[in-house]
């Protein structure tokens, strides 16, 4: 789910959250921390970015760099995907290593 999410492809990311092993996947992380949901928002595929939290991704999550799927969605200065995120209540005020927040 990491590889699909990170290119933006809505069909293969569908597929993938319709088996069986979807709650893994949605909860598979890259050697940096970075959730699927990370890095869809991080390059802005909104498409994905749904799909992955109407399968219940956590938007929450941090990466090792202390760093939400919201704070990718604004450095990749993707609007549609930090509304996205803002509709799903995330915390806003959390800071990563370096001290900043969304």
């Amino acid at each position: 789910l990491l590889s699909p999410s990170y290119r933006g492809d809505e069909e293969l990311v569908s597929e993938i959250l319709q088996s069986k092993d979807k709650e893994a996947c949605l909860h598979a992380s890259d050697a940096l921390g970075n959730t699927p949901l990370h890095l869809a928002s991080f390059n802005g595929h909104i498409g994905v970015v749904r799909l992955l939290l109407a399968h219940g991704a956590d938007a929450n999550r941090q990466n090792g760099e202390l760093d939400t799927p919201i704070y990718m969605a604004v450095l990749a200065n993707s609007i549609e995907c930090v509304v996205a995120l803002a509709e799903k209540r995330v915390q806003f005020n959390c800071q990563n290593v370096e001290g900043f927040s969304p």
